[in-house]
């Protein structure tokens, strides 16, 4: 009994006076546009305040790393959602990379043409540009005085395969890096945060590696000495934030540990990353379009070379008739006989060129099979080909991108939940949370989920990731997702805490609990209602 009322005691009586950490996962513009939906309901029902702890991973970071951005320069929040909205609705940031990698824009002391170091020029010269019109750097957030105290920008180093933070902390003994390779914080205010975004945004297969420091643009694009003479930077790979943990948590729980930080009351954990049925849907095979085998297509093109040599030695030889008998005349015969034989002799290079490139560039490269295995391969049909392509692609990629996060996932979570220090204290943001069949949403006295809702959330799970969206209605529903997805979660969280009867919470949970159920009865009615109030000057179409 007595350790029932302690546990009472401990539970807040006012959520908007505790403070709490926020992870912000992954997943493209999606979870940019979800995890700014949740902020903007954490903001309307004055939480968001008390923000202070920060843990960002790719997707996430974009939301996040322009949120605290905001807070620097003292921006409203209002203005801050306005801007960030319309920058993801009007913004496509892939087709912009693709442009300035086009024209060859190079800002780095490494030389190199890379699409990430594309994006990062992208990101240095919209999202994050300051008002002065130069590119932010780390220093803007390490020398502000902002409420949040602890905030992490996640990457995953591919020297000894863990996180690497770019962060910043109350604590001396916060490393810019990890504990095993660090940036002095004198060095690193220097580095820009669009590197920063688009290092802890860089997904395997679909960018390159960004390489520490030469990828990075330094002050006159020199860098440092004492970054440059040190040997544990010679070969530094940052890629993506989500490959060591894509929700973030690690981080958040290594600043909430961290000595001298306040006690968190709350963790707020929100994540786009939806349940799957089958990581691995197999590609259909079952229309066949051609019969070739691949040695009958090289017994055609070793066939048709020799073709293409007769042909030229046949031309050859009538014009070099016609110079022997004076009947040549080169504006007349230049299309007619020199003409062609250019052009067969370059296909005949092209073609003996490809045959060369697949027999010593890539065949050779084969682990244990190498150029002995074309004779075996010699009996594969064009379609079998492709289909053993395309499932060894989509297998990798569900590998990289589901089985290995969901296993991370899976291992950080039961820690984050086997601790005694945060029973009571976190709160799931699922973007399939509403929707997800294996979990019961019913909330006593609660509006049940309205079909118009359920459609909005369904539509924005399913989006994949990416960096722009074809469609604004993608916004506007991963947007209400996030905003009526942490409404619900803060009600459940409520009803755990401190039971089913709303009449026996205390004055200010009860308050919070009033303005959650209501407005969870008008997100239900009207799904765009609470964006309507933050964006008025927007026309909006009711789903």
């Amino acid at each position: 009994m007595t350790t029932i009322l302690q546990d009472m005691e401990k539970k807040p009586e006012d959520l908007s006076k505790i403070s709490f950490g926020l992870a912000l996962s992954g997943g493209g513009y999606r979870a940019a546009a979800f995890h700014l939906g949740t902020l903007a309901y954490l903001d309307k029902i004055q939480l968001l305040p008390q923000l202070r702890r920060l843990s960002t991973v790719s997707g996430g970071t974009f939301t996040g790393m322009k949120y605290i951005l905001s807070l620097v320069e003292g921006v409203p929040f209002s203005q801050f959602f306005r801007n960030f909205y319309l920058f993801l609705r009007d913004e496509n940031l892939f087709q912009q990379g693709l442009a300035d990698l086009n024209n060859g824009s190079i800002r780095v002391p490494s030389g190199q043409r890379k699409l990430i170091l594309s994006m990062a020029n992208v990101y240095a010269d919209t999202l994050l540009k300051s008002p002065k019109g130069s590119p932010y750097t780390l220093k803007a957030i390490l020398d502000s005085k902002i409420s949040v105290e602890e905030i992490s920008f996640n990457t995953t180093e591919f020297c000894t395969g863990v996180a690497f933070r770019f962060q910043k902390s109350i604590s001396v003994h916060a490393y810019i890096g990890n504990g095993n390779i660090s940036i002095p914080r004198e060095l690193a205010q220097d580095i820009r945060l669009a590197d920063i975004l688009a290092a802890s945004s860089c997904f395997p297969g679909g960018f390159e590696p960004m390489q520490f420091p030469q990828d990075f643009a330094w002050p006159n694009n020199k860098i440092p000495s004492a970054i440059k003479d040190n040997k544990q930077f010679e070969s530094l790979g940052l890629m993506d934030g989500g490959i060591s943990d894509n929700q973030g948590i690690d981080s958040l729980l290594l600043a909430d540990k961290r000595k001298g930080t306040e006690p968190l009351g709350l963790l707020i954990i929100s994540d786009v990353d939806s349940e799957k049925d089958n990581l691995l849907l197999y590609p259909q095979n079952n229309q066949i379009s051609s019969n070739l085998t691949l040695g009958q297509i090289d017994g055609l093109i070793r066939f048709f070379l020799v073709t293409c040599g007769l042909t030229i030695i046949s031309v050859v030889y009538e014009l070099w008739q016609e110079i022997q008998g004076g009947t040549f005349i080169f504006l007349q015969d230049f299309f007619s006989a020199l003409m062609p034989i250019i052009l067969v002799a370059g296909i005949v290079f092209v073609f003996a060129w490809g045959r060369e490139v697949i027999k010593n560039q890539i065949l050779s490269r084969i682990p244990n099979v190498g150029l002995a295995g074309w004779k075996d391969l010699k009996t594969l049909t064009v379609d079998e080909l492709f289909y053993l392509l395309e499932l060894r692609v989509k297998s990798l990629l569900a590998l990289t991108s589901s089985v290995f996060m969901v296993r991370i996932k899976r291992l950080v979570t039961n820690c984050l939940h086997g601790d005694k220090a945060y029973q009571n204290k976190i709160v799931s943001n699922k973007i399939d949370r509403l929707i997800d069949p294996k979990r019961n949403v019913d909330l006593p006295k609660i509006t049940p989920l309205s079909q118009e809702l359920k459609e909005v959330i369904e539509n924005a799970a399913k989006m994949p990731t990416t960096l722009w969206f074809k469609k604004s209605q993608s916004l506007i529903d991963i947007t209400i997702a996030g905003q009526a997805t942490i409404c619900f979660n803060l009600m459940q969280y409520i009803v755990r805490q401190y039971g089913k009867e709303s009449e026996t919470y205390p004055p200010a949970i009860k308050q919070l609990w009033d303005e959650l159920k209501q407005d969870w009865e008008i997100l239900n009615d009207n799904p765009i209602s609470l964006l309507e109030e933050l964006l008025p000057e927007e026309k909006f179409v009711k789903p």
